[in-house]
């Protein structure tokens, strides 16, 4: 428990600063937000790495049991069909999992405003749970009508974004990104400045 949190529950006057209650209220959505988000990054990198190493595997056992069967005890090159199989079904689920957002845009980005036009699909709803936090997470396709640096253009733009954060999407709504320098279109919501 933070002491902000202590102070918020425990002393009266606290209770009774809504610019207080707000910014702690901020200050622990953005932090949920970043260990959702973190750990769906980190599953992703696993499964990804699991699939590509049994993909790997796979072909090479395929591979030497048809170039040189002796070298591994006459295994049939159908031994390699599980590993491969199983290897891409893991490296697909982790790179569907990875959020298309680069987390680099966050800090170096240029800032910029989005009006939601409309908001295309809602998909791969995943369930998230991690100690002390439950949460959805699902990627949301939105067209957009994004102003950076006095340039005005139209994107259609795909991030993975909690099930909390769909409030903020309402079409005609205005959300804050961050751009990339030289290619606007590429862009990422900007959660925390929006909280």
């Amino acid at each position: 428990m933070t002491p902000e949190m202590l102070r918020i529950l425990t002393d009266p006057q606290a209770l009774q600063d809504p610019e207080r209650l707000k910014a702690f209220r901020a200050q622990q959505e953005r932090e949920m937000r970043r260990r959702v988000l973190g750990s769906l990054r980190i599953n992703s990198l696993i499964m990804t790495s699991i699939g590509l190493l049994a993909f790997t595997v796979g072909t090479t056992v395929a591979l030497l049991a048809v170039l040189s069967p002796a070298a591994i005890g006459g295994v049939s090159p159908i031994a390699g069909i599980l590993p491969i199989g199983i290897g891409a079904l893991f490296f697909v689920a982790g790179r569907r999992m990875a959020s298309p957002a680069s987390r680099s845009l966050l800090t170096s980005g240029v800032p910029g405003t989005a009006v939601v036009r409309e908001v295309k699909s809602l998909t791969r709803n995943m369930g998230v749970k991690i100690p002390g936090v439950s949460a959805t997470a699902g990627l949301v396709t939105c067209a957009l009508t994004v102003t950076v640096q006095g340039r005005e253009l139209d994107v259609e733009h795909r991030e993975l974004i909690l099930g909390s954060d769909l409030r903020y999407l309402m079409v005609g709504s205005s959300v804050a990104v961050r751009c990339a320098p030289n290619d606007p279109s590429k862009l990422a919501f900007d959660w925390d400045a929006m909280s």
